[in-house]
C-alpha cells in the first residue's frame, strides 16, 4: 500500500488552489462583491476554478469551458453532468451515466417522475429543469441510483456568473433580455512549441540506476529513506536533448500508484537541478504520480488514480519545450462515480488539445 493517500494530497492542494464555496438557499452563487457580468464581450483569459455547491462541483478551465456535475460515488455509482464553452452561441450538453451499464448504453433517467433524455433532449432546457427538480435517478427496473440535486442551481448559477451570461437569453439560472452578443468569447487557446524528437539508443527501460551525483542529493536521499524496504527502486530516465537527461527518482509505490520526483542533469547526474511542474491553480507540482515520458512526442504525462479502475483522480500533461516544461492539460475527478476520464472536466487546455 501507498505511504500515504494520494488522490487526498492532490486533491486537497487542488481544491486549496481552486476555492471552495457553498451555496445559499436561493441558489445564490457570486459574491455581493462580484459585477454580475461584463459590459462587452472579451476573449481575454478565464481563470482555471473549481467550486463546491452542497453535492454538486463547478468546475471552469482557462479557455471559459465550464461543467457542473453530481454525482454519487462507489457503491449504488451515479452521475449527471452539464457542459457548456465560452460564447454566446455554446451549446450545451448534458450526460448522465452508472458503471454497471455497458459501454454503449446509457440508462434511463427519470427526473421528477418525467422520462427525460440527456442524448436527446435540448441541452439547456434540460439543465434548467434539473436546477429546479427535486429528484433524478439513473437505471432501469429496480437496479436504479438516485443522484442529488442539491446544489445544481448554485453551480450553474456561479458558471453563468463566470461565463458572463446572467441577464442574456443563455443564462442557466437568471435569463434576460440583454444583449446575448455581450457574453464573452472562448479565450485564445496557448499555443506550445515542442522540443524535437530524441533517440533514447542506450538507455535502460526499466532497473534504472541512479548517477552518484543524483543519489547524493539530500532530497533523493528522503525519498530512498520513504521507499519500501526490500524492493528494487522503480526510477527512470529519459533523454531531453544532447547532454541532458530527465530522472525520475522513485518515492513511494502502492496497488495503483508509483509516486516519482525529477531532476533535470547534465551527462553522468552532472549539475542537477529539481523540476517543479506547473499546475493550473499555479501551485507547482513536485512529486508525480504514475508519471511517463514520451521522447516522441516531447510529453510528460501523469495520472494520480484515486483508486484502481481509474474512475476518479488528477490527469496532468506537460510538454517539454527544449528548456522547461509547460502545462498543456489539466483535468480532474473529485468523486469515484463510474466517470471514464475523457468525461472529466478539465481546468486547462492547450491549443493542442
Amino acid at each position: 500500500m501507498s505511504r500515504r493517500p494520494v488522490l487526498v494530497l492532490a486533491l486537497t492542494a487542488l481544491l486549496a488552489g481552486c476555492g471552495q464555496a457553498g451555496a445559499s438557499d436561493d441558489g445564490s452563487a457570486a459574491p455581493p462583491d462580484r459585477p454580475e457580468a461584463p459590459a462587452a464581450a472579451s476573449s481575454a483569459a478565464f481563470t482555471p476554478e473549481m467550486r463546491e455547491f452542497r453535492d454538486w462541483r463547478a468546475v471552469c478551465d482557462n479557455l471559459g469551458r465550464c461543467s457542473a456535475y453530481g454525482a454519487e460515488g462507489v457503491d449504488g455509482a451515479g452521475w449527471v453532468m452539464v457542459t457548456r464553452d465560452a460564447g454566446a452561441d455554446a451549446a450545451v450538453r448534458v450526460r448522465a451515466g452508472v458503471p454497471v451499464w455497458a459501454e454503449d448504453a446509457a440508462p434511463a433517467a427519470v427526473l421528477d417522475g418525467r422520462a427525460v433524455d440527456p442524448g436527446r433532449d435540448d441541452g439547456l432546457a434540460l439543465a434548467r429543469a434539473l436546477s429546479q427538480g427535486q429528484a433524478l435517478t439513473l437505471g432501469e427496473g429496480d437496479e436504479t441510483v438516485a443522484v442529488s440535486l442539491s446544489g445544481a442551481a448554485a453551480a450553474l448559477l456561479w458558471i453563468d456568473e463566470k461565463q458572463g451570461r446572467i441577464g442574456t437569453p443563455t443564462a442557466f439560472m437568471r435569463p434576460g433580455d440583454r444583449d446575448a452578443g455581450t457574453v464573452p468569447a472562448p479565450a485564445t487557446a496557448p499555443r506550445v512549441t515542442r522540443a524535437a524528437a530524441v533517440s533514447q539508443a542506450g538507455l535502460p527501460d526499466e532497473d534504472v540506476r541512479l548517477p552518484a551525483a543524483l543519489e547524493r542529493l539530500p532530497e533523493v536521499q528522503t525519498c530512498a529513506a520513504d521507499r519500501m524496504p526490500d524492493m528494487t527502486p522503480m526510477h527512470s530516465v529519459a533523454r531531453l536533448g544532447e547532454g541532458t537527461y530527465l530522472w525520475g527518482v522513485e518515492c513511494f509505490r502502492g496497488a495503483y500508484n508509483l509516486g516519482q520526483r525529477f531532476w533535470i542533469t547534465g551527462e553522468d547526474g552532472a549539475n542537477p537541478r529539481p523540476v517543479d511542474f506547473p499546475s493550473a491553480t499555479g501551485e507547482p507540482a513536485q512529486e508525480l504520480v504514475n508519471a511517463a515520458f514520451d521522447p516522441e512526442s516531447a510529453a510528460l504525462e501523469a495520472f494520480a488514480r484515486g483508486r484502481g479502475p481509474g474512475d476518479c483522480g488528477v490527469i496532468q500533461h506537460w510538454a517539454w519545450t527544449g528548456e522547461r516544461f509547460v502545462l498543456t492539460l489539466e483535468m480532474s475527478m473529485l468523486e469515484c462515480a463510474g466517470m471514464t476520464p475523457d468525461l472529466w472536466p478539465t481546468l486547462y487546455r492547450s491549443g493542442e488539445q
